[in-house]
């Protein structure tokens, strides 16, 4: 029977190597892997021209007991104390010709060293992944799944020798290799158009967004695509702009305008229209736009947003749109095939790194810079979202965030329009009440914030308005835990801290609730760890560079932090000078300082720029705020909020300037600084009381405005 299986499973199994490797005769390298399950082992054994033996702990044994009772894979169930009789075994086995895979979850970091020690082995660490678990909600699963057949990537990495052998770098190749295999995943070579389009053809009669700006109507998937379809078509009749400016609020309007664009492969630009108007003037003039979507309301309630001469009213021509043609197209939607569509819109076959957007980064510490972000982009960062938040936990989302802010534009725009959850949209995170109240009423189970706006949600909210919600994730700033632990006590609801950036398209890593576990590639079943962002992401690989010589560190050391992943972008607009300091060979320099800690989570200490040098050290202004605050909130009243920054002083070089939001003294911040711990060096003399401070839309501190401030200070210091 187990002949029989193996014969028919090479027929449905298609191994895709992302890498070539044999063993050779007499090649006793040691297979190391985290996770295998039942799919993937197979996979394994039957592509290897040697015969392989997984040696199996019995907490991760994924590969089922029938397939040991049938014969179908060599396994052997190892416990963490048989670490000496492991070793024998993998001995016994190489003698007998095996080669021999380790699955090392549920080992010890030590005891998987010891095990390469003992047995003097060469490691060649491995990883697998059957491309249907990370098909895009079924859109694309025949280039998973073609008719039988069965495809799984797998690569090798680079063989580690015995005395070079640490788990720490175990782990970090183990992440590099996942991400070569979901980067190696062909649907994400698609056009994001064909995503939408089949997403929205599967939800033709069920509700995918809700706007809450008109009374709470409901948009199925198939009005969304009838309705981007005919605006897409209006369009291509008025301009051959190749990047079409979108300046919407959250909701349907902004939806069906950036599908209509990517419909006929223009590039939507959602511009950030609370910038200011010499920043969105640069913006405009880097993109070249000289067309934008918008509404009339919009233009009035912005008079001095530095409008194109071009510009369309999006909202009058929907409401205008004879109902006769909107049903028209919409049964020319229903009984059309998707490819019909596809071939009447002429989509190309491949999106992969063309231009599918283009975002501003907030310009909180300089300039804001243009990221294009393409096709492979937008879809593999909705995969990765998929792999840890699948559709039956997050039925439906709140989309507050502006589309200009990349966790608005992916997360609340694009996933719910290729196959996520039901979204509900609100034209303003800052509205707290109607938040509120929208969340009660349309029993959201997911909602992305900032812990600036989940301070204003704590005072109004009740546990009763506030029970569907199963998850609040927060980002854009560092996540104070007094905050999130009293949040959790009061109103009953999970808030785990994530992490991303615009150049990620944004979703890095992310903490999610305990009842809520991964399952993919190498990680873990644990799921939160406070202080931590969260494990990245599946797909997104890290490094860690020393940043004074750019020397490689091992991960689990504090250093700067580098990315890799099919959802980094491929460099900024038209400033390659910045883009090649940002990117190398495919990692992208994140700016930001951390580690990661031996279960995979990765921890931020502050992004470079952060840090001041003083008297030769390196002082970070996060760490410093997290103790005040720490120290001195459960004292003051729960606005109380500080922001560090550095500031050259003529006289004295780089000075720490506090800025704060209540009246503090000096004194209080160095009896608070030092009850902490924190050496005299890294106490600020300089304070400047701001009762307001600058705050950006998205919920983040105003950095640039910040350090202006703190300038001032320092100066008046000086010349005291």
């Amino acid at each position: 029977m187990a002949g029989l299986f193996l014969f028919f499973w090479r027929k449905v199994c298609k191994v895709k190597r992302v890498c070539a490797w044999q063993p050779e005769e007499g090649d006793d390298s040691l297979l190391v892997a985290n996770r295998l399950s039942f799919a993937e082992s197979l996979a394994l054994s039957v592509d290897m021209e040697r015969p392989v033996f997984f040696l199996v702990h019995a907490k991760s044994l994924a590969t089922g007991v029938l397939a040991r009772w049938l014969g179908l894979l060599r396994i052997r169930v190892v416990e963490k104390d048989q670490v000496q009789a492991l070793c024998e075994r993998v001995g016994i086995l190489r003698q007998k010709g095996y080669v021999v895979c380790l699955c090392v979850d549920g080992l010890a970091d030590d005891e998987i060293e010891k095990v390469v020690r003992r047995t003097r082995s060469n490691v060649i660490p491995v990883a697998a992944l059957p491309y249907s678990k990370l098909a895009l909600t079924r859109n694309f699963a025949h280039f998973a799944n073609r008719g039988l057949q069965r495809e799984i990537g797998v690569c090798f990495g680079s063989e580690i020798k015995t005395m070079d052998f640490s788990a720490v770098r175990l782990r970090r190749d183990l992440m590099e290799m996942l991400s070569r295999v979901i980067e190696s995943h062909p649907a994400l070579k698609r056009h994001l158009a064909e995503a939408a389009i089949r997403g929205l053809k599967k939800k033709l009669f069920r509700t995918v967004a809700i706007d809450t700006y008109v009374h709470g109507k409901k948009f199925s998937g198939g009005i969304l695509l009838t309705l981007a379809w005919l605006l897409a078509e209006k369009i291509e009749s008025m301009t051959d702009e190749e990047r079409i400016g979108v300046v919407m609020p959250p909701g349907v309007g902004a939806m069906v305008s950036n599908l209509a664009c990517v419909l006929i492969g223009r590039t939507p630009v959602n511009l950030n229209f609370t910038m200011g108007r010499s920043a969105n003037e640069y913006s405009i003039k880097q993109t070249g736009l000289d067309f934008i979507i918008t509404s009339e309301l919009v233009v009035k309630r912005m008079a001095d947003f530095p409008w194109t001469a071009r510009r369309f009213d999006v909202v009058e021509w929907l409401l205008a749109l004879p109902k006769t043609e909107i049903l028209k197209r919409f049964c020319k939607v229903i009984f059309s095939p998707s490819r019909w569509i596809l071939e009447d819109l002429d989509v190309p076959q491949k999106g992969d790194n063309a231009e599918a957007g283009i975002l501003f980064t907030s310009g909180s510490v300089g300039d804001p810079k243009g990221v294009p972000l393409s096709h492979r982009n937008i879809l593999t960062n909705i995969a990765q979202i998929k792999a840890i938040l699948p559709n039956n936990f997050v039925p439906s989302i709140l989309g507050s965030l502006p589309t200009f802010h990349s966790f608005g534009f992916t997360v609340t725009l694009w996933w719910p329009m290729v196959g996520g959850p039901r979204v509900i949209t609100c034209v303003s995170p800052l509205e707290t009440g109607k938040i509120i109240e929208t969340i009660q009423k349309y029993r959201i189970a997911l909602m992305i914030t900032t812990p600036t706006f989940l301070r204003s949600y704590m005072k109004k909210a009740t546990p009763e308005s506030l029970a569907s919600l199963e998850l609040i994730v927060t980002g854009a700033e560092k996540l104070p835990i007094p905050l999130a632990q009293e949040f959790e006590e009061k109103l009953g609801v999970p808030v785990c801290e994530g992490y991303g950036m615009t150049e990620g398209t944004p979703v890095i890593a992310t903490n999610l609730p305990d009842w809520m576990r991964m399952e993919n590639g190498i990680l873990e079943p644990k799921a939160r760890t406070v202080g931590s962002v969260g494990r990245p992401v599946p797909g997104v690989a890290v490094r860690v560079l020393k940043p004074e010589s750019d020397e490689e560190l091992p991960i689990s050391q504090t250093g700067m932090l580098l990315y890799r992943g099919g959802n980094i972008f491929n460099g900024y607009l038209n400033n390659p000078e910045q883009s090649e300091q940002v990117l190398r060979d495919g990692w992208y320099v994140s700016g930001d300082v951390g580690h990661v800690d031996e279960h995979g989570f990765l921890y931020i200490e502050g992004r470079l720029s952060r840090f001041s040098k003083i008297g030769g050290e390196m002082v970070p202004h996060g760490t410093i705020e997290r103790h005040l605050l720490e120290q001195m909130r459960p004292t003051m009243d729960e606005e109380f909020n500080v922001v560090v920054v550095g500031a050259q002083c003529p006289k004295k070089g780089e000075v720490l300037v506090i800025l704060a939001n209540r009246e503090i003294s000096r004194e209080t911040v160095r009896q608070a600084l030092t009850t902490r711990g924190l050496p005299n060096l890294w106490i600020p003399k300089l304070i400047r009381i701001e009762r307001d401070l600058p705050i950006m839309s998205n919920g983040k501190i105003d950095i640039k405005t910040c350090k202006q401030l703190a300038a001032e200070t320092a100066l008046k210091a000086d010349a005291e």
